[in-house]
């Protein structure tokens, strides 16, 4: 830890038979005391808990049947009032697949927040990120070409990162913003614990395609929820396709369900995770979001998600709130 020396910056002024200038003195260096304990000094990280906002109270509950799949797990929420109802199986964490990106997503806003219109600054690759190319590449995972010395802004990485779930792309950000797949998943980790989030962890990659990375359909909604409330992930997640340096053309493969106030939150899909899905339905400013778990195909998962959301947000509205 660096040591903080009084006269650092400050002319050293004699306090000596000044009682005034004593007490404030002493009121200084209770201050600095106090914030050493509770951010070291030298580093710029703020912790997690002040920028985390707190998930709603769950006080609603659904209790008509759902339609719900009979494969997998599945759960539907609403913001301001969280999840609202579960399948039977909702208690066992299982491999998320690509859905980890929204995580992925929701950390980098925290820790390089933009705003909405803004680009964000430039990502350099280097040859760490050509590598990881070639490794996803090499293992069949989703892809976008980068060269070494070339450039992205923040917004575009994201935006290969989500809307062509771009697996090198997601630890490209992931290693910008800390540093390492590590300090990503330590910081992560934490990130979810302090939302209380039992049941997800992230494991050895920021993209979702290790079985690592685990959750529930219950905590996916929640975190799908935090998601759509963030201006800038909720306008990417209704991008159309778009052309990015390097790479060129970019699909937005989540907007295949886009329609009407429907939008393809993430998609997912590896061996062990099967076909996984998060959509929203945006009603002015109600947005409900379902998850869906485990399909075997990725047509199935969407429409399964689209019929929970109309059955799902008809129960919501008449349910009796409070005023």
């Amino acid at each position: 830890m660096a040591r903080y020396t009084i006269e650092r910056g400050y002319k050293k002024k004699s306090v000596k038979g000044n009682p005034k200038a004593a007490l404030i003195f002493i009121a200084f260096i209770i201050s600095l005391v106090t914030v050493g304990l509770h951010y070291p000094i030298g580093s710029k990280e703020t912790p997690v808990s002040e920028k985390v906002s707190a998930l709603p109270q769950e006080s609603l509950k659904i209790t008509e049947p759902l339609p719900w799949p009979t494969y997998g797990q599945a759960a539907y929420g609403v913001n301001g009032d969280g999840v609202l109802a579960v399948s039977d199986d909702t208690s066992k964490p299982v491999p998320m697949a690509s859905l980890a990106k929204v995580i992925t997503a929701l950390a980098i806003m925290q820790e390089k927040p933009l705003k909405a219109g803004e680009e964000g600054p430039l990502i350099t690759f280097t040859d760490e990120d050509v590598s990881s190319y070639n490794d996803y590449l090499a293992k069949d995972g989703s892809v976008t070409l980068v060269e070494v010395n070339k450039q992205m802004t923040q917004r575009q990485a994201m935006q290969a990162m989500l809307m062509q779930s771009s697996n090198n792309m997601a630890d490209t950000l992931a290693r910008w913003a800390f540093g390492s797949i590590d300090n990503y998943s330590n910081y992560a980790n934490k990130m979810l614990n302090e939302l209380g989030m039992t049941q997800t962890a992230v494991g050895d990659d920021a993209s979702g395609f290790s079985p690592k990375n685990i959750s529930t359909a219950h905590e996916l909604t929640q975190l799908g929820l935090a998601y759509m409330k963030n201006p800038v992930l909720a306008e990417i997640a209704k991008s159309p396709d778009l052309t990015l340096p390097v790479a060129g053309p970019v699909r937005n493969y989540n907007s295949v369900a886009n329609k009407e106030g429907l939008v393809g939150v993430k998609v997912g899909n590896t061996d062990e995770a099967g076909r996984c899905f998060i959509m929203a339905n945006v009603r002015g400013d109600t947005i409900s979001v379902v998850t869906v778990l485990g399909a075997d195909h990725l047509a199935t998962a969407i429409a399964d998600a689209e019929k929970l959301l109309s059955v799902g947000d008809k129960a919501y509205d008449q349910l009796p709130k409070a005023n």
